[in-house]
Parts: C-alpha cells; structure tokens; sequence
C-alpha cells in the first residue's frame, strides 16, 4: 500500500526549523494544486530520450531549484523528512514566470497575477514547472517521495487554513514545543485535522459488492466507504454507510488493516462484512453511479494499485482471504 515504503522511513517529529538544503523538497500549494517539475526534466534540464535510473523520476521541485527560496529562509515551514530528504513548505507565493512583449516590440516583462513583483514570491517557468492535481502524487516515483509529497501538502493545506484564531482572528503562530498552531492572544492551539472514515468489503458467498462513485475523477470500481459521524463507533459508521449508498444490512464485521490517506486528510480503516439478507441494491444517487455484485471471474485486476480499497479487492479476486 501506499504507507509500505520500507527500508525508506517517513519522520513526522515536530520541529520548528531546521536549515534547508538545496536537495530537499519545496512544497508549493495553490488552489488544491501542488507544483511539480515536468516530465522530461532530468537536474533541472530537459532529458532526451529515457531518463537514466534515479534521475528525473521524482518531478518534485527542490529547494535549489529556485535561489530565492535559500536565500529568504523565513518563508520555509518544516514539515516532515523521509530518510535524510526533508520536505518544506513555501510560505511565500508563487508567481508564473511569463516572457511578455511590451508595446515597443523589443523588451519583455515579467508578469505576475497582479501584473507585478512582489515580496516572497518564487517565480517558475511553465515550460520546466507547473500546477499538478494533488491525485498526480499517486502515480509519481520513488515511492516513498510521493508519500511524503501526499503527507507534506496534508501539513501545507492545514497552515494554510489555520493562519488566524477561528476564536478571536489574531495571527496564529506555530508552537514551539509541539506540531499545533497557537494564537498569542487568547491561548486557542488548534492541531492537524485527520479525519476517520472506514472503507469495508461486503461479500455474499463468492460474490464482492463493487460501486462506483458520481461525479468524481476517479472512474475505477471501488468499496463502499465513508466518514465518521461525531458520536459514532466505526463499525456504526460501516452498518450506515452501507446502508446509506446500497441500502444493505451487513453482518459479521471484521477489521482488516488502516491506510494514513493524506489525500482526504484522513486515516482510513478497513473492514470486511457480509451481506444480511436481501441483496437487491438501492443506490444513493448523488454519491454512487454503480452498484453490482461480480464475482472473482468478473473482476478487474487493481494489482499495480497503492491504495487499501484496491488491496482489499485483490484479496478477494484472488482467494487469499
């Protein structure tokens, strides 16, 4: 699964600043976007043909990619390291570097949102970087990079959302002893958001209940799965959701393993059940667009998925639980 990434390691001890080199990953948010190199890009450079192994497989942007971002270290948040490659946020904006003609024909400008520079920006080439779907982490290598990509802009989004006191609307400041946010003027901490939610398989004999979701870019086949109401116990959450989008009653829910999905910001847990009595599918419409019974013949390989829902199918595909 997507966690699995030894021998590599993933450290998420909290630290308030450590010095940047120019190896480690920069971290630029926008929009639900994250800025990536493009491929092709081999140190920095355009690659000809096939890349040489190790080289030009992560696309993640590096400190020493832009000067400015060494050179203005009070813009960089630490956020996680895996192995000896830390990972930091840049706190400052980013701006698309655009070669412009000016009304004289000969002189070019550069050009920013606001039509102009400002202070703490970063400025990239769109023909070496650009603004990716944070889903493009799914599929990007080495492995234990693009999971602590997924986990870094899980921390970017949460500063970026907590930069005031939802209590009093002061400038919130990061904590020195521990990864919170806390506001200097009436003492509100406020700590990472992971969110709980289950995914479960519900089987009937040798057939495995697959769905599909409405509306979403995900198009594949996937569980029934879904987050968990305050007050409520994650076998309660996996008795209603199966309710609610399929209108079925399960029974003898076991639990199955849990995936950290920094995709959502949750922590997804795993189970399996079974169906309990009648196995006619009422869909939730504006949450599923298919819901079928397969059988293991019926079903579609996920074997060269990262995620627990496509293990958890493959297990059944292929008999091993």
């Amino acid at each position: 699964m997507f966690q699995d990434i030894g021998p590599h390691r993933l450290y998420n001890e909290y630290t308030l600043k450590r010095p940047a080199k120019a190896d480690d990953v920069l971290i630029v948010c926008q929009k639900g976007r994250v800025l990536l190199k493009k491929a092709g890009e081999v140190n920095g450079s355009p690659s000809q043909g096939k890349a040489p192994s190790g080289q030009g497989e992560d696309r993640l942007p590096r400190c020493g990619d832009f000067p400015e971002v060494l050179a203005d270290a009070e813009k960089l948040q630490y956020l996680i390291e895996v192995d000896e490659t830390a990972f930091y946020l840049w706190k400052g904006s980013a701006e698309e570097e655009r070669p412009d003609v000016a009304e004289n024909g000969n002189a070019k400008e550069r050009l920013s949102d606001a039509g102009k520079e400002s202070y703490g920006a970063i400025r990239f080439s769109v023909e070496r970087f650009g603004f990716e779907p944070l889903s493009t982490l799914r599929r990007l290598k080495p492995q234990e990079l693009a999971y602590g990509a997924v986990t870094a802009c899980h921390l970017a989004d949460w500063y970026d959302k907590n930069r005031y006191c939802g209590r009093c609307a002061q400038a919130m400041n990061p904590d020195e002893k521990e990864r919170a946010m806390r506001c200097p003027v009436c003492g509100n901490i406020v700590y990472p958001r992971i969110s709980p939610g289950i995914i479960v398989r519900v089987t009937d004999g040798d057939r495995i209940l697959l769905t599909k979701y409405a509306g979403r870019e995900f198009t594949n086949y996937a569980l029934v799965a879904g987050f968990t109401e305050i007050g409520e116990t994650l076998e309660e959450t996996v008795r209603r959701e199966v309710m609610e989008e399929v209108g079925l009653k399960v029974k003898n829910i076991r639990y199955y393993t849990n995936q950290p999905w920094g995709f959502s910001q949750s922590l997804l847990v795993g189970f399996y059940a079974e169906l309990d009595g009648d196995a006619a599918i009422t869909l939730q419409q504006d949450e599923l667009s298919v819901g079928v019974w397969m059988t293991r013949e019926e079903m579609p390989s996920r074997a060269d998925d990262i995620s627990m829902t496509a293990r958890m199918m493959e297990n059944f595909r292929l008999g091993l639980d």
